[in-house]
């Protein structure tokens, strides 16, 4: 047991002393998960995959190649935020679409909403598209009434693209 808390804490440690887009090169993330065989699935303070900071910050090789060591592709932190809200959020289509094709829950709401309602508030239309075509629910929001629902987001963000989507 000591030994598996000592992994951790040289886990931690080696994600925490290196700069982000440091861990996230493809090279430097083979080299953590290969050669010091770090786990895949590996948490920050945040609670945060490697993969969910793949998605944040755009490396979509990266992204492929911890989908392909066998990351979790429906990994949430403590907030139930999930890959997906992140690749919603950002508006990264084709990250959405290699998730949702993985089997990632759709509708999963963490505490600030849907995958669906991040896209539809920041405008991403055609985020807002794959979502509804692979079965996104608009009239789903989070677990909390002061949660708007997708297309109130996209009206209060003036989202008329997505709110036409949304409509339909």
């Amino acid at each position: 047991m000591r030994l598996k808390s000592l992994h951790l804490k040289m886990e931690e440690d080696l994600f925490m002393l290196l700069p982000e887009e440091e861990i996230l090169s493809l090279n430097v993330c083979e080299y953590l998960i290969e050669t010091l065989k770090l786990d895949v699935d590996f948490k920050d303070k945040k609670g945060q995959t490697p993969l969910y900071n793949a998605i944040s910050s755009g490396q979509l090789d990266t992204f492929a190649y911890l989908l392909e060591k066998g990351a979790n592709a429906d990994a949430s932190d403590d907030k139930n935020y999930t890959p997906l809200h992140c690749a919603a959020q950002t508006g990264r289509t084709k990250i959405i679409t290699l998730l949702l094709s993985r089997g990632v829950r759709v509708d999963v709401a963490c505490t600030s909403g849907t995958a669906l309602l991040f896209a539809a508030a920041n405008g991403h239309q055609d985020a807002v598209k794959v979502l509804l075509d692979h079965g996104a629910n608009p009239n789903n929001a989070a677990n909390s009434d002061s949660i708007p629902k997708p297309l109130m987001a996209a009206i209060e963000f003036k989202s008329w693209e997505c709110m036409e989507l949304l409509l339909q």
